[in-house]
């Protein structure tokens, strides 16, 4: 997928199945299920979308680029970097994000 920053913030939250875009579902229940189930054989893997655990997925693109949804904790964060061959953040920015949520 390619678009603007402004569109893959707002196609998040419906993988999430959490809010729909502009009125409308971009994506339907089933394909949701399919992107964010872990596949026999490659279980921290869904159709296009990493599951590591339950109720997390994550999103990679080729230079850096990485997008992941905590559906318990109700995160959604978004790396926007252009580090072909680089040092790609997303990880470290992942941790740093999920350790400053408070947790009750």
């Amino acid at each position: 997928m390619i678009s603007p920053a402004a569109d893959y913030v707002r196609f998040l939250p419906d993988v999430s199945q959490r809010r729909r875009v502009g009125g409308k579902r971009l994506l339907s229940p089933e394909s949701v299920q399919a992107a964010t189930t872990p596949k026999p054989g490659a279980p921290a893997y869904g159709f296009g979308w990493g599951v590591p655990a339950e109720g997390l997925f994550s999103h990679g693109g080729s230079d850096g680029t990485f997008a992941w949804i905590d559906k318990k904790r109700e995160i959604i964060g978004i790396v926007f970097t252009q580090s072909p061959g680089g040092a790609i953040p997303r990880e470290q920015f992942r941790r740093v994000v999920e350790a400053s949520v408070y947790d009750e």
